[in-house]
């Protein structure tokens, strides 16, 4: 992909090589690759987008996002960006977007075979989770 500096073309390199897909949607802006998908009108706030602004990757997907190294200084699974996308597009990782009384007041992620921990949920709050592939996802409201 012609446009992209030094930084973002090795973390596009990788991530095309492991989801070719991507590249459909990539586009890059004053040397930073950008990537953003829109599932459209029936799923509102499912916006997925990768960027490489700053010198990090940023993924977001809903009202989340989270920032990584690149490239990936650890072991750790959690700290490596390309497998993170790979579990979100493959539902293994999913999003949850918290309310209250319809403002945002945090995000996060949960494995696919997790529930989410619902212990301070009161009477205004709804939980969105978000699946990449829509079948996953589930509204829970506060009562």
């Amino acid at each position: 992909m012609d446009g992209l500096d030094d930084f973002a073309r090795s973390f596009a390199d990788a991530l095309f090589a492991a989801v070719p897909d991507l590249r459909d949607h990539a586009r890059a802006e004053k040397g930073v690759l950008l990537i953003d998908l829109k599932p459209g009108p029936t799923r509102p706030d499912c916006e997925f987008w990768i960027s490489t602004d700053d010198e990090e990757i940023t993924v977001g997907f809903g009202m989340f996002h989270m920032h990584f190294d690149w490239p990936v200084r650890d072991a750790w699974p959690e700290s490596d960006p390309i497998k993170f996308i790979q579990s979100v597009m493959s539902d293994g990782t999913l999003i949850k977007d918290w309310t209250l009384d319809g403002k945002w007041t945090g995000s996060g992620i949960l494995a696919a075979t997790e529930e989410p921990d619902l212990r301070s949920m009161k009477p205004g709050h709804i939980v969105y989770i978000r699946s990449w592939s829509g079948a996953r996802d589930r509204t829970i409201c506060g009562q």
